[in-house]
């Protein structure tokens, strides 16, 4: 589904960052909390794209136009992409 009637073309210029997400979820067995400490259990890793790369996704995502990306990447300790 198109959100945009008319169409654009985009050309999105900047960083080429990489998001990571940690979700956590409350843990109650087999371990309790002592005093005001919250126990949790830690999901997997979620990346995703971020900076520029977040927002040339978007407009992809919502035009009808092409949209195009440039920008500088660097290394991440997490690994290649």
């Amino acid at each position: 589904m198109k959100l945009a009637k008319t169409t654009f073309n985009a050309f999105i210029f900047g960083d080429l960052v990489v998001d990571h997400l940690i979700p956590v979820e409350g843990k109650n067995q087999p371990h309790q909390a002592v005093g005001t400490e919250r126990v949790c259990n830690a999901l997997p890793r979620v990346t995703t794209a971020g900076g520029a790369a977040n927002c040339a996704r978007i407009l992809a995502s919502i035009g009808n136009g092409r949209t195009s990306l440039w920008g500088l990447v660097g290394h991440s300790p997490w690994g290649t992409f």
